[in-house]
């Protein structure tokens, strides 16, 4: 698999980004530019400020100063969290890897703590998260789990997982082979995981309507496993699940596979043979089973009654043999190990929670 030389990783599928710094495309959004030098000395330049204040804060036992940064960071953020690396900014608002403050920190206190431009230019609601935090402990939940937030309805700031990897947009201007889209047992792995989190978020009243570029799609993994974990970021994309929104539903996800596929009418050429020497061919009724559903993913346009409930009935169980039957094992060691390399250096954390004066156990 070859890569670009500029690789930026994006840590969650937000807002517009400007500096991601080599991100897992976890959290953001589109208009995002390319890490440049500049961006990287100013990044640079912020961990060391975050650091001091950060330091300053512990001493004083006063929280960071609301008008120290742009934006400014709510006071009742400030008092909960060191903030160590400023991960992306646009116009839905910033985002921070950021610890919850403890004597002894570990990884549990690890978070993504995103500010909001304003309180009411943000449709995420206190409410909204505490719908989340309902339903996030069921293991077909695939949203980022919600932590801390604002207490008023209309947030300032809140927190969920900090989840490293790439967007699925991202990962089609990284990869050059995936330029005309994801190899076909990852297009089934994606949109199995997104219909299933759609009907998990239904138990609880919700849905999730921002999916069709492929920019709130994460993609993440840990050391043994042999398919990326799939999640859903930013909490503004959902939204309370209502028969008026079936069409939009079924034309965001539609949308999303259409992205996934980049359009094509069929499987393209450099996908139907497996990269590894030593994996057995492709049958050839499964690839034309897939030629199939790529051309109707291509040509498809909305009908009257259809819904995402009906075409989980069609396609479901499709999806899940053609993600083992096309599965391409040297393609995936090729995600594997991209995935796996870390957002912001071990490093570079370590060097500001230890400058705020707290005990490390495993950050």
């Amino acid at each position: 698999m070859r890569f670009r030389e500029i690789t930026p990783r994006l840590l969650y599928g937000w807002g517009t980004w400007s500096c991601y710094s080599l991100l897992v495309s976890t959290w953001f959004h589109p208009d995002c530019c390319l890490p440049t030098p500049d961006c990287q000395k100013a990044n640079h330049r912020l961990g060391l400020v975050l650091s001091t204040w950060n330091n300053k804060a512990t001493r004083s036992n006063s929280s960071i100063s609301t008008t120290s940064m742009s934006p400014p960071i709510p006071a009742s953020a400030a008092q909960q969290f060191i903030l160590v690396k400023q991960i992306a900014t646009g116009r839905q608002g910033t985002l921070f890897l950021a610890y919850l403050k403890q004597d002894t920190i570990d990884a549990s206190c690890r978070r993504a703590l995103w500010i909001t431009p304003s309180p009411n230019s943000n449709r995420t609601t206190s409410a909204r998260v505490q719908q989340l935090k309902a339903i996030q402990q069921n293991g077909s939940h695939r949203l980022a789990r919600a932590h801390e937030h604002d207490p008023n309805n209309f947030m300032s700031w809140y927190t969920m997982d900090y989840i490293s990897g790439y967007n699925a947009q991202s990962l089609m201007s990284v990869y050059v082979d995936y330029a005309k889209g994801f190899p076909p047992y990852l297009v089934a792995h994606i949109l199995r995981e997104v219909i299933q989190a759609q009907q998990h978020l239904r138990t609880g009243g919700l849905c999730y309507v921002d999916l069709q570029n492929g920019r709130n799609i994460m993609l993440h993994s840990n050391k043994s496993a042999s398919i990326p974990k799939v999640s859903l970021i930013d909490f503004v994309g959902s939204r309370a699940y209502t028969a008026v929104e079936d069409r939009n539903i079924l034309e965001e996800f539609m949308g999303l596979a259409r992205t996934l596929t980049k359009g094509e009418g069929r499987v393209p050429n450099h996908f139907r043979t497996p990269r590894g020497s030593g994996q057995e061919p492709f049958e050839q009724k499964r690839l034309i089973a897939m030629n199939g559903f790529y051309a109707w993913v291509a040509g498809w346009k909305y009908l009257e009654q259809q819904t995402l409930e009906k075409l989980y009935n069609k396609w479901y169980n499709l999806l899940g043999a053609w993600m083992g039957e096309l599965y391409d094992e040297a393609l995936w060691e090729q995600l594997h190990e991209r995935l796996m390399v870390p957002v912001v250096a071990r490093k570079e954390i370590e060097d500001v929670l230890v400058e705020s004066g707290v005990q490390l156990n495993g950050f």
